[in-house]
């Protein structure tokens, strides 16, 4: 799939940037992990995750975000059960998250991978591998993000 190999390179890139130009920007961290994770890059992926929750300790989406890294990166070396806890703080800290079910597995009998809600062997249909645009809206991390902005905003320029 010589075209989602480009796709991650290109995102991986721009998040680099992003990341660059303002280091304390977690979401970006994690959202840059999930990236390296789905590149294939596990050790990379850990730390950007690993220092994305750093960041931002408090925040649900990061913290969503950054779990479904570590569970993408542990699942792409054979860690499942290390996949599996990760995923499952994935759903506790947001569970509105469209990825944070998907990666629910489970180790069965011989090794096979399967997902954790249906029993059945993991495919590349399962939903973790859906592609295409995801949208999720948290109003709560909506207005806090709002007053964040406002609040940086007027201190900055001195808007008062």
């Amino acid at each position: 799939m010589p075209g989602f190999r480009v796709y991650y390179v290109a995102r991986s890139r721009a998040l680099r940037r992003a990341v660059e130009f303002n280091p304390n920007f977690a979401l970006a961290h994690a959202f840059l992990a999930t990236t390296l994770a789905a590149r294939g890059v596990h050790a990379e992926a850990v730390n950007a995750a690993d220092h994305a929750l750093r960041l931002s300790p408090g925040d649900a989406l990061v913290d969503a975000q950054a779990s479904i890294a570590m569970a993408y990166a542990h699942f792409s070396v054979g860690r499942y059960a290390d996949c599996a806890e990760w995923t499952e703080r994935a759903v506790e800290r947001f569970p509105e998250h469209p990825r944070a079910h998907a990666m629910l597995l489970e180790e069965g009998e011989n090794g096979v991978v399967l997902n954790a809600k249906t029993g059945t062997p993991f495919t590349l249909a399962d939903p973790c591998m859906v592609r295409g645009t995801q949208l999720v809206y948290n109003a709560a991390a909506h207005q806090a993000t709002v007053k964040a902005l406002k609040e940086f905003l007027t201190a900055t320029f001195n808007l008062d």
